[in-house]
């Protein structure tokens, strides 16, 4: 009877063991979203006020950490007639956030 007793014990460890490793990975993935800009035309993109690149960004792919941030669109110098935007976006863990 005790032998059955630890058997079911150290099964149940075992399980409680694995699920706890399998929410630690899976965790640690799910922290970040992709980041998708494109405009038209071609222009600077700033995150946080740190230039990350000139669009489109993000076409394969571009991980961000998941949270708010402001995102900033400014159009190249030739670009006059068009105006700058900018706004707050939140990226989602384990989403595309998109802006066109």
């Amino acid at each position: 009877m005790k032998q059955k007793i630890f058997f079911l014990i150290g099964t149940l460890l075992f399980v409680a063991i694995i699920i706890t490793v399998v929410k630690m990975v899976s965790g640690r993935s799910s922290k970040q979203g992709d980041l998708r800009v494109e405009s038209n035309p071609t222009a600077s993109v700033f995150l946080d006020n740190k230039h990350i690149g000139r669009t489109p960004i993000g076409e394969n792919s571009y991980k961000v950490d998941a949270g708010e941030y402001t995102l900033k669109i400014v159009p190249e110098s030739g670009s006059t007639q068009y105006a700058s935007w900018q706004g707050k976006v939140t990226i989602g863990p384990n989403l595309l956030t998109y802006v066109k």
